[in-house]
């Protein structure tokens, strides 16, 4: 069951900041919130080097399709879903 908490005392320049990420993830002050400490205290569920054979991977079958991006497809591609 979610519970409610009130967080106190919040330093102007961290609330600064936790606002414009909430702000380019799209998310509210509390989704981020939220968001934030579950990336610092939940472990992740691959490890780094899990993650980086993933990328590896993903590059060299990009590679392999001889397709060149421009970076107007690549800011198009980051924009989808994000409506």
């Amino acid at each position: 069951m979610p519970v409610s908490i009130t967080v106190k005392n919040i330093p102007d320049d961290l609330y600064r900041r936790l606002k414009s990420v909430a702000e380019a993830n799209h998310r509210s002050m509390n989704g981020q919130l939220i968001a934030s400490l579950s990336d610092a205290l939940v472990p992740p569920t691959k490890s780094a080097s899990e993650w980086l054979a993933e990328v590896d991977a993903l590059r060299e079958s990009i590679s392999k399709t001889g397709k060149k991006f421009k970076a107007s497809e690549i800011d198009s591609l980051k924009r989808r879903g994000r409506k």
